[in-house]
């Protein structure tokens, strides 16, 4: 049989419907799992993601989920960034990057140490292993430095996970004394297996090249992966790409009922959502004269509008004690009509969901727009 093959505009509305923007969920662990994870180096974004993807969801909930729960976690996963993640299945984003065969290094197997006998900061932990280690302080900074330095490998190896806080600083725990166990991990093929899997069910039709660029591997990891599930992945051709597209058999029907047609509503994402992430090739969300200013340099991902399922625009915003302030920088010159008025209506929503009482909204415009 030869490839399926399906329109950008297909692709996007599947990609929506897979991704809880067309119509909500209603359960958000499971919101979670089909995003793969939600970057979190800036711990405000998951609630704001899972806001635009679940019905009735707050800030509460999320919380809940976090600290109470505990169906959630924060910690290092894929690109080496900080992710929320289904605890359960936390190994396939974190455990996937270990060479099993080199031993925990002696750096990393000390902050162990110290992580067992209770939760720390960077800079506690730090501090702990000069005073009771007797490493010097400019090697612990490097030890525990910011971007998660030896606590990294630990949440590589499902050992270690960040307790919620508000602070900038926040405290790192054991897994096993924070869910009351250590996840399942299982061997790296079947772990390998299984993110492949979760990943074409969030985001497929996808190539080996995207699945790459989300985890942050190499191409020559992804491609084992793509080849041991064969059997059951179907190639499908997406227009305007020479790559072959794969998705699971089992997810077909569902592609095949998608026309492109569906109506879209308007979504309000947060800095680095997955969405943003989930390609190497980005052209079925955003149109590639308008990449720069969505994917700007350092890594930074800019929060985004969708208007009928494509990003129409940045946005950014400051709270104050009773207002939400947004300035919202649109890539066409807003006209009147339904799709100015419904972003404007969905930034009033977001503003009441944050419990503040208004909406101060800028819409700037770059000259020769």
């Amino acid at each position: 049989m030869g490839a399926v093959e399906i329109s950008l505009r297909q692709a996007n509305r599947y990609l929506l419907t897979r991704q809880n923007l067309l119509s909500p969920c209603a359960n958000a662990l499971q919101a979670v799992r089909d995003a793969c994870g939600l970057q979190a180096q800036i711990p405000s974004t998951p609630a704001l993601s899972l806001r635009a993807r679940v019905a009735s969801f707050t800030l509460a909930d999320y919380d809940r989920m976090l600290s109470q729960e505990r169906t959630l976690v924060r910690t290092w996963a894929m690109r080496g960034t900080v992710h929320t993640l289904p605890a359960d299945t936390m190994a396939r984003f974190t455990y996937i990057y270990v060479d099993e065969a080199s031993p925990l290094a002696e750096p990393a197997a000390k902050a162990l140490t110290l992580l067992q006998k209770g939760p720390g900061t960077r800079n506690g932990l730090a501090q702990r292993a000069v005073a009771e280690l007797g490493v010097p302080p400019e090697t612990a900074r490097e030890w525990f430095g910011p971007w998660g330095g030896v606590l990294r490998t630990l949440a590589r190896r499902n050992l270690s996970v960040h307790m919620p806080t508000d602070s900038a600083d926040v405290p790192v725990i054991l897994t096993e004394q924070w869910l009351g166990r250590i996840p399942e991990i299982g061997t790296l093929d079947d772990l390998q297996a299984a993110l492949l899997c979760d990943y074409l069910q969030g985001y497929g039709p996808a190539t080996a090249q995207d699945f790459a660029s989300f985890t942050g591997l190499s191409q020559a990891w992804a491609r084992p992966a793509f080849e041991r599930l064969r059997e059951e992945l179907v190639e499908v051709r997406l227009e305007g790409s020479n790559l072959p597209h794969y998705m699971l058999k089992t997810d077909l029907p569902a592609l095949s009922a998608i026309t492109g047609e569906e109506p879209a509503p308007v979504r309000v994402l947060p800095r680095f959502d997955s969405i943003l992430l989930a390609y190497k090739d980005r052209q079925r969300i955003i149109d590639d004269r308008f990449r720069t200013r969505v994917y700007r340099p350092a890594a930074v991902v800019e929060a985004v509008v969708l208007v009928d399922g494509r990003v129409a625009g940045t946005w950014r915003m400051k709270k104050t004690t009773r207002e939400l302030q947004v300035v919202y920088e649109p890539f066409r010159r807003p006209r009147g009509g339904v799709a100015p008025r419904a972003v404007a209506a969905e930034f009033q929503r977001l503003a009441r969901w944050l419990g503040l009482e208004r909406l101060n909204l800028t819409v700037a415009t770059e000259a020769g727009m």
